[in-house]
């Protein structure tokens, strides 16, 4: 499938989302983006509060602009609810939405992980895994509960868990786990990844959002 990249702009929040968005892109629709096609439609914010920082980018879909009649999307964390102001499904929706009023901007908006709950893109990811390797899991959760045993102690937070899940799956050398980071991840990969809406409840709502723009 050829997607004409005036028409769609995806605004993230970092260098794992863009990735994953990307790999989505190759397996659900057939899209194969260059590295170059990637930095049109894919566009790194760096946080959920520096939209302020795009505009110029949202409004080039306006008449008479660079992407005249196209369409903004943003796929964001909704994080959770209590840990900091604008946190959680509910307030972040809320704050987005008064962003979008405020700086007169377009947009459809998907919050991860299934753009009703509160989560994140690791949410979404640890939903992902190959079944194959739950066991890692499952020593992550034994791990958690040990710390908790242990005094009051901090937990390490989602990123590092899909963190740990690569680096047990990848080689020791360096080459090895770069692959870890996150602009360096491979979610086509069949071996660590499940990538498959029918089966995965929060990725077939991602898909549903994307449908009504690739379908």
């Amino acid at each position: 499938m050829a997607l004409d990249i005036k028409l769609m702009r995806i605004f993230v929040e970092g260098d794992g989302d863009k990735v994953f968005i990307r790999d989505i892109l190759k397996l659900w629709y057939g899209i194969n983006l260059t590295n170059d096609q990637l930095k049109e439609v894919v566009v790194i914010c760096k946080g959920y509060n520096q939209i302020k920082n795009h505009v110029d980018e949202f409004q080039q879909i306006e008449i008479g602009q660079k992407r005249e009649g196209g369409k903004n999307i943003i796929i964001f964390d909704a994080d959770y609810t209590g840990r900091e102001k604008d946190h959680g499904f509910q307030e972040k929706k809320k704050y987005i939405d008064q962003v979008k009023t405020e700086l007169n901007i377009d947009f459809d908006l998907f919050l991860f992980p299934d753009n009703k709950n509160d989560g994140t893109l690791e949410t979404m990811l640890e939903s992902c895994i190959n079944p194959a390797h739950s066991g890692i899991m499952e020593c992550w959760k034994n791990m958690e509960g040990c710390v908790k045993g242990k005094g009051n102690y901090t937990i390490p937070a989602d990123k590092s868990k899909i963190y740990v899940y690569l680096e047990c799956l990848h080689g020791v050398n360096n080459k090895e786990k770069e692959k870890i980071k996150d602009p360096n991840r491979d979610f086509t990969m069949n071996d660590k990844w499940e990538i498959d809406y029918n089966k995965n409840p929060f990725l077939k709502e991602l898909k549903k959002f994307l449908d009504a723009f690739l379908a």
